[in-house]
């Protein structure tokens, strides 16, 4: 139990490292730095769906698929509409990771050290989108 927990907090710190990495990352596209975030919400969310095909013909990849559409939906209304959005997006992402894929039904195919570190990351950039949202 002690390891996994270890293992926990390693990849919560994993996330947030991550996180910044892509805040950093994002930066360096000025103007089109909210599309470089959108972009990286629909990532985040097309990851979970190569985890799903893992598993071969599933509901699974359409419950994937559907979490694409509406985080890419959000990714849109974030370069389009206003930054909240965006911001909103990734505060709710680690819903989508831990109520599906930490110890709910997708837990069977999501990798958890990837579940944990989508939480923090997820969290880490949408919380400093909406502190940052008026520079995006």
């Amino acid at each position: 139990m002690a390891d996994l927990h270890l293992s926990t907090v390693g990849w919560l710190v994993m996330g947030v490292v991550g996180g910044a990495a892509l805040l950093i990352y994002s930066k360096s596209f000025g103007r089109a730095r909210r599309k470089v975030l959108a972009n990286g919400l629909l990532i985040v969310a097309l990851l979970y769906v190569l985890f799903a095909l893992r598993i071969g013909p599933s509901i699974w990849l359409l419950y994937e698929l559907l979490g694409v559409g509406i985080f890419g939906l959000v990714a849109w209304l974030g370069v389009n509409r206003g930054t909240s959005w965006l911001a909103v997006g990734w505060v709710l992402h680690p819903l989508w990771d831990a109520g599906l894929h930490f110890q709910g039904p997708g837990s069977s195919f999501a990798p958890e050290w990837y579940v944990v570190a989508c939480i923090s990351f997820d969290l880490l950039v949408g919380v400093v989108i909406q502190l940052k949202r008026r520079e995006l």
